[in-house]
């Protein structure tokens, strides 16, 4: 007869065990549901960080259009064209959508858009006076000096919002991170209930053949067929295996197995258990698995496999022994699931972060990930490389003529015919707006590089027909050389932006490569703005006729 107190602890056993199976399942939920509201939450945030480098940018732009044009601008600043002032409107209006329920994030963008509709008044204003001081008029720094306490403040309110953006960026990310280790978590606890079922299976098949009670093999059926019911029920692809003659040999799979990797039961059965995963046999997280498997430790690691027909999918398995009396493993309880969502869902927010959505080409993220690469590549094997920077020449006037929708024609029709021209290999990346940077290698001297930059610029000239109109699109071109003209990737792009500057200069449809006489210029005219703007705040002009 059974005894109360045996009883008592099968019950408590049993209850131990499906409290272990609904905690893990509660924590895989949990993790799932949770995983999507957060990467959503980090793209909206990365999307916000992205519109506030372009507002940077567009100021710093217009203040330098502004110096530029000092002196010869006539009665009207060159830094607000209507282009830019309605590029500054949309992300002004979608910062202030994004940044909906932040009370102090919309009082920052009402501030910021109060004050970059006052800034290009006031740069009118200055610009005015200094054509009218040409011609006899008194001059008025103060007009200046207020121009410049706007942009100030500006760049301070901008500043402030990225570092914010940035702050919650970290946070985010380090949410993730959490996340991912919380569904690691959850589903080595899945594959220790494994265990523990295997364990308690073992234990009550014992009782049931020493005791010589019918009772008792009564019970120990209807616990290995309940049991049996719960693992065949799991969504979780459950395999146990034991160690024989220095292998792991499978003794057991269930039904998620089948479903998962293609594969019948019957050929995991006696099978290795490392052959019946058919995993990738390189690699540094295939050489963890193999080693955890013989040498009886827990281990995780994420894993690419491949079903019989040859189509792949990626798993997690989580891998842990089952110990003798003596501490020695004599099974292994493998859990996995097909994670290949995830992974296709992590890949494509990597994409969206470094691809530019209208072309399809890399962004200027995706540019200067991919130019790294490249310039250490050029390093090591001693060869040339150059950046091609591409300007399309009056594409304002097709927006304003023919409708945004065109213009995004002409710039999908552009990135098709720059990258028609490029070898493998060679990227070519849509830099902002009608910019765009292509990145050549391995062509021998710079006239190699010049000889295909300038097939890159003719190819642009061919009629483009959008509606009823043909469109002859043309473009300045600057060219800068690894490591001709710098070893640095930045300075390289930079180079070949200054370049592309100087072409425009003389005119549509020129291409200039980069000499150190443009630094020099660039350097003496921005050491000018600085000697200008500190000559206006301390009032150091003054009339002389």
């Amino acid at each position: 007869m059974r005894t109360p107190s045996r009883a008592r602890q099968r019950q408590g056993i049993a209850l131990a065990v499906a409290l272990i199976l609904c905690l893990a399942a509660g924590a895989i939920l949990s993790a799932n549901l949770s995983r999507g509201t957060a990467d959503s939450r980090l793209r909206n945030e990365l999307n916000v960080t992205s519109e506030l480098d372009a507002l940077l940018t567009l100021h710093i732009a217009a203040n330098t259009d502004f110096l530029k044009g000092v002196g010869t601008a006539g009665y009207a600043s060159r830094a607000w064209p209507i282009k830019r002032a309605a590029a500054v409107a949309g992300i002004y209006d979608r910062l202030e959508h994004d940044f909906t329920g932040t009370p102090r994030n919309e009082r920052a963008v009402r501030e910021l858009r109060q004050l970059s509709a006052v800034w290009p008044e006031e740069l009118d204003a200055a610009a005015r006076n200094i054509a009218l001081a040409d011609a006899g008029a008194k001059l008025e720094p103060g007009l200046l000096q207020r121009a410049n306490e706007t942009l100030s403040s500006i760049m301070s309110h901008l500043t402030e919002l990225r570092t914010v953006q940035r702050e919650r960026i970290r946070i985010m990310q380090f949410g993730a991170q959490a996340q991912l280790a919380r569904q690691k978590i959850s589903l080595i606890g899945t594959a220790t209930a494994g265990a523990l079922l295997f364990l308690f299976t073992l234990f009550t098949s014992h009782r049931a053949a020493s005791g010589g009670d019918a009772h008792l093999r009564r019970q120990a059926r209807d616990h290995l067929r309940i049991r049996g019911r719960a693992l065949e029920a799991s969504r979780n692809a459950v395999i146990i295996s034991k160690n024989a003659d220095g292998g792991n040999v499978v003794t057991y799979a269930n039904g998620a197995f089948e479903r998962i990797t293609g594969r019948t039961v019957a050929e995991a059965n006696g099978a290795e258990l490392w052959k019946i995963l058919d995993c990738e046999a390189s690699g540094p997280h295939a050489d963890i698995i193999r080693s955890a498997i013989q040498s009886g430790r827990k281990v995780s690691e994420l894993l690419k496999c491949y079903k019989p027909d040859g189509s792949s999918y990626w798993a997690e398995p989580h891998i842990a022994p089952v110990l003798d009396e003596c501490n020695r493993p004599t099974h292994c309880v493998t859990v996995f699931n097909d994670v290949s969502e995830r992974i296709r869902y992590q890949e494509q927010l990597r994409m969206q972060a470094n691809e530019d959505s209208l072309t399809h080409l890399p962004n200027r993220l995706g540019l200067k990930a991919r130019l790294n690469e490249m310039v250490r590549t050029a390093l090591a094997e001693q060869q040339k490389l150059a950046l091609v920077f591409i300007d399309l020449d009056n594409f304002k006037e097709v927006n304003d003529s023919l409708g945004h929708t065109a213009g995004d024609e002409v710039l999908c029709e552009a990135a098709r015919r720059l990258s028609a021209n490029i070898a493998h290999g060679e990227i070519v990346s849509r830099y902002a707006g009608d910019e765009f940077v292509a990145v050549q290698h391995g062509r021998g001297d710079v006239e190699s590089f010049v000889g295909v930059a300038e097939k890159m610029k003719e190819s642009l000239t061919h009629g483009l027909l959008i509606g009823n109109k043909v469109i002859v699109p043309h473009a300045c071109v600057g060219l800068a050389v690894f490591p001709d003209h710098s070893s640095y990737p930045d300075s390289l792009l930079k180079h070949s932006d200054s370049a592309m500057y100087r072409a425009k200069s003389v005119g549509p449809g020129t291409m200039q490569v980069f000499e150190p006489a443009i630094a020099t210029q660039n350097l003496e005219r921005a050491s000018l703005a600085r000697a200008l703007r500190v000559a206006v705040s301390s009032r150091a002009f003054s009339v002389a006729w």
